[in-house]
């Protein structure tokens, strides 16, 4: 009587390929989840600089500092996402004049890492993360400038 622990190799494969698809499909989501409040805080940064500034209070290099890099965050996620439709764009042109499998060649086959956007390569992906961390220079720049305020200097 066979063991229920000796499952045929292709229900092993089947297995493998279900937890492949669920990860990609967790870190696609997880990646346009950290794209979107990304927008949203360097968006937010900015509109709070812009705030504090209608008020005529604010003055200083640091708070002029922090909208800056709002500002190139926003700036950066914005080139990114125009270089990935470029890319896009050009793939799928090229595409269209395949005609067979052998025409296809290794550039217009993205691995699945690739397509979740877990890659450096990616240029979403390389401005993606320099907007995060402008964001957070900014985020400093903006508590230094409250901080300042607080202790009165």
């Amino acid at each position: 009587m066979p063991d229920d622990t000796d499952l045929p190799e292709s229900s092993d494969q089947s297995i493998v390929e279900e937890a492949r698809r669920r990860r990609l499909e967790d870190a696609k989501k997880a990646y346009e989840q950290a794209i979107n409040r990304l927008w949203a805080g360097n968006a937010a940064g900015m509109f709070a600089v812009l705030g504090a500034f209608t008020t005529g209070k604010v003055q200083g290099f640091a708070i002029f500092a922090a909208l800056c890099f709002f500002v190139l965050g926003l700036l950066s996620l914005a080139i990114g996402a125009f270089c990935s439709l470029i890319s896009q764009a050009k793939v799928i042109r090229e595409l269209e004049t395949v005609n067979s499998l052998l025409d296809i060649t290794v550039r217009y086959v993205r691995r699945p890492s690739e397509e979740a956007g877990l890659t450096f390569y990616n240029a979403q992906t390389f401005m993606s993360l320099l907007s995060a961390i402008l964001f957070f220079v900014g985020v400093a720049f903006g508590l230094y400038y409250v901080v300042r305020i607080i202790i009165g200097t």
